[in-house]
């Protein structure tokens, strides 16, 4: 009897404000501001769901596509639902921030007025007046709207109820709401529909993580396997280099490569990871990522039980060479969500700056400096290396004989002399280049001459 009660009492309010602008005692005060603003902004007071401005065929398209991460977030959860009041005539609303509805699900077949209900359509405040997702949407908290409570006096055969979704970082992702005749409303839905849109907040998060996972993928480059046998040089620094390269495969303290661009860092770090590891190779660059926060935080979680190769380390800013010095300190990180994580990987660095005279001038943190430098390896110059070219040239001959399916290239004299005498600003990668560019030039020859190396 009670809950009739209290539909007579707000039918009666509803019907003095709409008459008169009289507001009536009892009426929650979020309730009394909505029909204000909705009486403010002219809404009519007997408009169907039907007649709501709705988004059709590439516009609905694309909103639901924008809002593709909450559809899939939501779908499993909605099912889970639909599937508790299979018994019960009531509809599952899934909306964008703004009230824009992205998905309608039906527990049966559906009444006359919750049918009226459509992707597309926006029940934002401004347009359908009072009702649990445009409050929802305003209030950023759970809400509750039932019979005459809606300032359409079609809608008043109805309640709602209504969950904000939030993002990890506070943002509003949508809303969640279920609508039905206000003769099968129960008081337990409110904490159905409130419980459905942490379950969604849960999905949100995976969603996101798989995202990121396959962005890490691509864009932090897990690298494919690389040994000593790739790395050719005759010179008696290049020889050192290995040297000490084989010694620091052996360990498993962080290793800090230095040297100009282009000299073979990255191709260094892979061969002494993959020599006694079969775990993942991550690269994350600094030059072109610096400012991608979460997609760093990423790179740590997807190098686990491998290595996170950080290249261009000298780029790095401050807030993220803190997060690495906790990883290299306590052993632990922190990933995008927030969770704090024991680090199972080991980490190697390369910079083309002397990252101790940038601790000398405070740009860079002088503890993780040391913490990163438990193996040092500098590579020298090509231009210091020329005894390395010819088996350079010759091994990126090797490469390239398949793709252009020769059976040899030679090298003239007067090809070696230009090549020898060069200063190879670019070091390896840009002989490389030069290389690829004359086998490019030979047409069916087969003998780089003078004339095909363009320096």
């Amino acid at each position: 009897m009670k809950a009739h009660k209290d539909l007579d009492i707000i039918t009666r309010a509803w019907q003095r404000f709409v008459d008169k602008g009289e507001l009536y005692g009892g009426i929650s005060p979020v309730i009394l501001r909505s029909w204000i603003r909705s009486k403010n902004n002219q809404i009519s007071r007997c408009q169907g769901p039907d007649k709501l401005h709705i988004v059709k065929d590439h516009g609905l398209k694309n909103l639901k596509k924008a809002h593709a991460d909450s559809l899939e977030a939501s779908e499993t959860s909605i099912l889970a639902l639909t599937e508790a009041l299979y018994n019960r005539d009531m509809a599952i609303l899934l909306s964008d921030p703004e009230g824009n509805i992205l998905q309608v699900t039906y527990t049966r077949d559906g009444s006359d007025i919750l049918k009226g209900f459509k992707p597309g359509q926006c029940l934002a405040e401004g347009i359908a007046g009072t009702n649990c997702i445009g409050l929802a949407s305003l209030e950023k908290k759970p809400v509750s709207v039932w019979g005459a409570e809606h300032y359409n006096s079609l809608w008043h055969r109805l309640f709602g109820e209504a969950a904000p979704i939030f993002t990890k970082q506070g943002e509003l992702k949508g809303i969640i709401a279920l609508m039905g005749d206000i003769a099968d409303k129960q008081p337990g839905y409110n904490h159905l529909v409130y419980m459905l849109a942490r379950r969604i907040e849960d999905q949100l998060e995976i969603w996101e993580y798989k995202k990121m996972w396959r962005l890490g993928s691509s864009v932090l480059r897990l690298t494919a396997k690389t040994s000593f046998m790739d790395l050719k040089g005759e010179s008696k620094k290049w020889k050192d280099v290995i040297k000490s390269a084989k010694r620091a495969a052996e360990g498993s303290a962080n290793l800090h490569l230095t040297g100009g661009q282009g000299v073979g860092k990255e191709t260094l770090a892979r061969a002494i990871h993959f020599e006694n590891s079969k775990g993942p190779f991550v690269q994350f660059d600094c030059m072109k990522n610096s400012t991608n926060g979460r997609l760093f935080l990423n790179s740590l979680q997807l190098a686990q039980h491998g290595v996170l190769f950080i290249k261009n380390i000298n780029y790095l800013p401050k807030k993220m060479q803190l997060a690495l010095l906790k990883a290299c300190r306590q052993k632990t990180f922190v990933d995008v969500y927030g969770k704090t994580k024991e680090r199972e990987f080991r980490i190697f660095s390369s910079s083309t700056e002397n990252l101790e005279k940038m601790v000398n001038q405070k740009l860079f943190d002088e503890d993780l400096y040391y913490r990163l430098s438990g193996h040092h390896i500098f590579i020298a110059p090509l231009q210091e290396r020329i005894q390395d070219i010819e088996c350079l040239l010759a091994h990126r001959l090797e490469t390239l004989v398949g793709k252009k399916k020769s059976l040899t290239f030679d090298v003239s004299e007067e090809a070696w002399i230009k090549l020898k005498a060069h200063s190879w600003p670019g070091n390896v990668s840009e002989l490389f280049n030069v290389i690829n560019q004359a086998v490019e030039r030979l047409g069916d020859n087969t003998v780089i001459a003078a004339k095909h190396i363009i320096i």
